[in-house]
């Protein structure tokens, strides 16, 4: 270790000390000793995991799911608990404890709460939940110095061992209290609280902790000089002490803080605390954890300044510390507070591997080429530039030889890595066969590096050889005979495949196709690899001998023969047929009765013979075809049309005629007259194998009904009026007209008769020679007319009661008849008024007779009236806002008074009410007009009053938060708009007000000014302001994480406070950046906002899972090669916390890292496997050594 001066005053003053190292979010750590009580432990980890949310963990010697007490980092923890255990003559589950590794270990970090509790919560199922209450108790009170002064606590539970005197006699190893067991047996199912530390303990919600057996025997009360107190005696008073603890002097508000968690070599540590007594001297207390160089802890001193801070920065690790971590523990000489933290010394060089090799395997006398990688660490002090020279650490086999392309490897500080190529040359006459495992090393300093391991494979040499003989082609059964040449001891072993096999040499072709391959192959001896080579001859066929027989000299359309063949190769004789005939096999049938037929035979070529072919000829001979002809009627009416149909065998097409009263097109035929016959005739000229046919069908032919019309008669007419009808017919004959009731006709011209009855109008053609005869008629319905009629003497106005005279006219036979309607009376033509409103209707009606319609006519007299009396008063001359009168009218009409209002008033009948207190009331009052009398309007004025208003104010929340809004409510029968107004902690957009403070009081206001009705009017609401939660995020943890790797988290507030950032789980955090200490649990990163004017405090956290990594490990020791019986020791490293198993294979064994050959032939392989830890996957090397005799 060195100290580095600096001017630590001035670098106080001038702000740059970096911010603390942030503490871990807190885990627990259980004594879980291997196979010993599990279930205990078990029910401590599941009373404990909700309190601790980074995580509980089994701690003991690295097996079984534990942490190595004597390796693992205990930084991340804040309490470490042991369960209720037992040393007896069986097993001893303390001594892991009494070890000096771990004990001096454990109380390094063991300087805060101690707790030690006579009793066994950690046992059985009964009363379950009070028991993990009281263990979780116990727990978070020793944990509480964690976070503020970074002091680990430690619960102990009984300690029940066989010998009394031993009971907790290991306490005082790992910690600063010592306690002695009360060997006398009581049981209490209650305990008395003697302190605030065990009201604490024991509360259980608002009640004490209290269930069957809860404590037992008891612990010797402490002396006064421990620095611990008896805090609770068993039942209700008087009873043994079952409840110790020592609070230590880490429960005040001193802490200690570094600016990061890692460093590199020579970069100085920044200390910082707070919460010492003004000017007091604080020892800092420095210990190596797991550190074995020649370094010895240091103890440095420091005083607090006037506000009771702390600053150092004159330490700085050594090369030599890198991978170190330090415990820092802070004691001040005056208030004897303490405070503890933790930070590492990180390696640059991280770890180191070799690629494959390239090529694999090389040839003596070659080179091969591996990539080598130098992988950047993962901890904070890796950072920067650096370079890292490269070398081979072990022995390379004769003759071979190495280089690097780049050496030493630079990685600038963007780099993670960076790579190398290493170049293994081979002597051809030196360099044996084999493999051999080298390591390569990366380093900076004796104390940063790395190491990986590789493995060269070296081959044998090819053999020179020659094969010769086998000719480019032989024929089936040939044979000939090969020769071969090697320059290696091997004999030369012949193969055959393919189309030929041998013995020895001698080769015979047995196939005509297919290829044969001749090989020869010599086996590997002592310098030559084997090798094999091939020599390929194609084979030759020969002709088959063949015959073909049974086909006729001629044979008949139709008729059939057969053949027959034979052949002396192996393939199946392929009948085909070419011109009159086909075949299926060797049977053939004559498929004309004039083309020839040719029948052909053929035989594939096998695998010795060529194919070969056979024909023969037969002539052909035709015959008369099998003919049919159907589909005509024996009778068919005139333009009917029927199709006919015909077969045959014959390959002819059917040609059809027709002749008589019919005609055809194709098969279709059409009858063309309604007399006589109609034949048709079908004929089939010869083809190639039947003759020519013909044949007739005789059809009678019969008449059709014509298509006729007759139209034009409409279905009504007036009399005497006049119509035509048309007709038409597709037969020759010609039509006749007649009329039939109230009508008359010449030709198609038609006349009405009469108005009364129907007119009929018929035509009738007669039969032609096609078409039959028809008669059509139609009716028409007779109607009459309008009269014509006059009608006058009706005034346009008359008087009520005066008279007038009407005369009326028609052309009809029908007498008027007179009627009155409206305001007057009639007798006959003469009219009188009955009324002087409304009008008065004269009508005349004239009946219909035979030839005319009825009629009426009307004539319109409008009555006239006179003016009414009429009375209106009640309406006051002056009345207030809203106050009512009634007022009361009269007239001498029949009319019923309607009252209404204008200006400053509204009514509802003679009642009225005042609607403003300024301006008039105008009451009205109207008749309308009746019979006789016109309508009415009177009117009176009535001057308006003010009242005062009604109001409300409303909505204003008796508190509200920082930034909330709320809207307030306000009413008035005014028409005046309330003006709001806001003071205090807030602002106002109209009725809309916004808290502006989290703390102090807003005041609402609302004003009314006065309007024409009511005076003016103002309200008021106080509200109190309230704190928010800010709005916060926090990102940037993994999901997944390896060990060693760093992260960096963000986090956003819009509250004034300063985000601190603390980690817990397995990782530790410099502010924002995270790194992972560990491949395994979870990392939790937490940042934390306290409360400002307007906000209230706040917490965010991620969760990360570890990931392990791949170790460094390195293996040498074995040599090239070794003699029988002779011993040699290997030697193997790793920087994961697993130990290496050895083992052998091949012609050695061995006792650990120690080999003895077992034979002067063959190989020895060394082995060396590690097992996965918590931070590190296993890892497996090996080493190959060649046995000599």
């Amino acid at each position: 270790m060195k100290k580095t001066a600096f001017l630590a005053l001035f670098g106080a003053l001038c702000g740059l000390v970096a911010g603390p190292a942030a503490l871990r979010a807190q885990q627990a750590l259980v004594y879980c000793p291997a196979g010993i009580d599990v279930a205990g432990c078990d029910l401590i980890v599941e009373s404990l995991t909700a309190a601790f949310p980074g995580g509980v963990v089994r701690a003991y010697n690295g097996t079984s799911g534990t942490v190595d007490l004597a390796r693992a980092d205990l930084a991340p923890y804040a309490v470490f608990i042991v369960p209720s255990l037992a040393d007896n003559g069986d097993t001893k589950p303390y001594d892991l404890l009494r070890t000096t590794a771990v004990a001096e270990r454990l109380r390094t970090v063991l300087r805060g709460r101690i707790a030690v509790w006579s009793g066994t919560p950690d046992q059985g199922t009964t009363n379950r939940t009070e028991k993990s209450t009281l263990i979780r108790n116990l727990a978070v009170w020793g944990a509480a110095n964690y976070v503020t002064s970074g002091l680990r606590g430690l619960v102990v539970l009984q300690d029940h061992s066989d010998t009394v005197a031993q009971r907790y006699a290991w306490l005082k190893g790992v910690s600063r209290l010592s306690v002695a067991a009360d060997s006398d047996l009581q049981i209490y199912n209650a305990v008395q609280a003697l302190t605030a530390i065990a009201a604490e303990i024991l509360k259980n919600g608002d009640q004490q902790l209290a269930y069957a057996n809860m404590a037992s025997f008891g612990l010797e009360p402490p002396a006064d000089s421990a620095g611990a107190t008896a805090d609770a005696t068993g039942g209700a008073g008087g009873g043994q002490v079952v409840l110790v603890s020592s609070i230590g002097n880490g429960n005040t508000a001193a802490t200690l803080k570094t600016d990061k968690e890692d460093y590199a070599p020579g970069e100085v540590v920044t200390i910082t605390g707070s919460g010492w007594q003004p000017r007091e001297a604080i020892t800092l207390e420095l210990h190596e954890d797991l550190d074995h160089d020649e370094d010895t802890d240091q103890t440095l001193t420091t005083t607090a300044d006037s506000s009771g801070s702390i600053l150092y920065r004159e330490f700085a690790p050594d090369e030599h510390d890198l991978g170190v971590q330090f415990y820092l523990t802070a004691t001040g000489q005056t208030s004897r507070s303490v405070a503890q933290t933790t930070f590492l010394d990180s390696p640059k060089v991280g770890s180191v591997t070799v690629g494959a090799q390239s090529p694999d395997p090389v040839t003596s006398g070659s080179s091969a080429a591996f990539t080598i990688t130098v992988f950047r660490g993962s901890g904070g002090g890796s950072s920067g530039n650096f370079s890292a020279t490269l070398t081979i650490t072990t022995a390379l086999p004769a003759g071979a030889s190495a280089s690097f392309s780049v050496n030493p490897v630079t990685l600038a500080s963007a780099e993670n890595s960076k790579t190398s190529t290493l170049t293994i040359s081979t002597n051809s006459g030196t360099t044996p066969a084999g493999t051999t495992s080298f390591t390569v090393k990366a380093a900076t300093s004796a104390s940063d590096f790395a190491t990986g391991s590789g493995t060269l494979t070296v081959g044998k040499r090819n053999p020179t050889v020659t094969f010769t003989g086998a000719p480019a082609s032989a024929a089936y059964l040939s044979s000939f005979t090969v020769t071969s040449t090697t320059n290696s001891s091997a004999s030369p072993i012949y193969t055959s495949s393919g189309g030929c096999s041998n013995i020895g040499a001698t080769y015979t072709m047995t196939s005509g196709t297919a290829t044969c391959a001749a090989a020869v192959t010599w086996a590997p001896d002592a310098d030559y690899n084997g090798t094999t080579l091939s020599q390929s001859t194609t084979a030759t066929k020969i002709s088959p001998t063949v015959t073909f027989t049974g086909a006729p000299a001629s044979a008949a359309y139709q008729s059939t023969f057969t053949v027959v063949s034979t052949t002396n190769s192996s393939t199946s004789p392929v009948s085909t047929a070419a011109g009159g005939c086909s075949n299926v096999g060797a049977s053939y049938t004559m498929t004309s009765g004039t083309a020839t037929c040719t029948s052909t035979v053929t035989w594939a070529a096998d695998a010795n013979y060529t194919g070969e072919t056979r024909g023969q000829t037969t002539t052909a001979e035709k015959i008369d075809p099998t003919v049919t002809f159907t589909g005509a009627p024996a009778s068919a009416a005139y333009l009917s049309t029927f199709t006919v149909a015909s077969s045959t065998n014959s390959s002819a097409s059917p040609a059809y005629a027709s002749s008589g009263v019919c005609s055809n097109a194709g098969p279709a035929y059409t009858m063309t007259s309604g007399t006589g016959t109609c034949t048709s005739t079908v004929t089939w000229a010869a083809d190639a194998s039947y003759n020519a046919a013909t044949r007739s069908q005789t059809t009678t032919a019969e008449k059709i009904t014509p298509t006729v019309t007759f139209t034009g008669a409409p279905a009504s007419t007036a009399y005497q009026s006049a119509f035509t009808v048309a007709s038409s017919t597709n037969s020759s004959a010609s039509p006749v007209y007649t009329s039939g009731g109230v009508c008359s006709n010449v030709a198609t011209a038609y006349t009405l008769t009469s108005g009364t009855g129907s007119c009929t109008a018929t035509v009738t053609w007669a039969a032609d020679d096609n078409y039959t005869g028809a008669t059509r008629s139609q009716t028409t319905t007779a109607e009459k007319i309008t009269p014509t009629v006059t009608f006058s003497g009706a005034p346009a106005n008359a008087a009520y009661l005066s008279a007038f005279t009407v005369a009326g006219t028609t052309n009809s036979s029908a007498t008027p008849g007179y009627t009155s309607g409206g305001v007057c009376s009639n007798l006959s033509t003469a009219y009188t008024m009955t009324s002087g409103t409304g009008s008065c209707t004269a009508t005349v009606t004239w009946a219909a007779d035979d030839n005319y319609t009825g009629a009426t006519r009307s004539q319109t007299t409008t009555a006239e009236k006179i003016s009414p009396t009429v009375t209106f008063a009640g309406a006051p001359t002056n009345a207030a806002y809203q106050s009512t009168f009634t007022v009361a009218s009269t007239t001498n009409s029949t009319a019923s008074p309607v009252y209404t209002s204008g200006g400053v008033c509204s009514n509802l009948g003679t009642a009225y009410t005042m609607t403003s207190g300024t301006g008039t009331c105008t009451s009205t009052v109207t008749w309308a007009a009746d019979a006789s009398y016109n309508a009415a309007t009177r009117s009176q004025t009535t001057t308006a009053e003010k009242i005062t208003p009604t109001v409300t104010f409303t909505g204003a929340p008796a508190s509200a938060a920082y930034q909330s809004t709320f809207t307030v409510a306000s009413s008035i029968n005014s028409s005046a708009s309330g003006a709001y107004a806001s003071s205090g902690v807030c602002s106002n957009a109209g009725p809309t007000y916004t808290m502006t403070s989290g703390t102090g009081s807003c005041t609402s206001t609302v004003t009314w000014a006065a309007d024409d009705n009511y005076t003016g009017a103002t309200r008021s609401q106080t509200t109190t302001a309230e704190k928010i939660t800010p709005t916060v995020t926090f990102t940037g943890a993994p999901a997944n994480a390896a060990y060693q790797s760093a992260f960096t988290v963000a986090s956003s507030t819009n509250s004034t406070a300063s985000p601190v950032y603390t980690s817990g789980g397995v990782c530790s955090n410099v502010t924002t950046t995270y790194t992972m200490t560990s491949g395994t649990g979870s990392c939790t990163a937490t940042v934390t906002w306290a409360a400002d004017d307007n906000y209230t405090g706040a917490t965010r956290s991620q969760t990360t899972t570890a990931e392990k990594i791949t170790p460094t490990v390195t293996f040498s020791g074995a040599p090239p090669s070794a003699a029988y019986h002779s011993a040699f020791t290997v030697t193997s490293s790793t920087n994961s916390s697993a130990s290496p198993a050895y083992a052998s294979s091949g012609v050695c064994s061995n006792a650990g890292p120690a080999y003895t050959m077992t034979s002067g032939t063959g190989s020895c392989t060394a082995t060396v496997t590690w097992a996965a830890d918590g931070n590190y996957t296993g890892a497996t090397r090996s080493q190959t050594t060649t046995a000599e005799k």
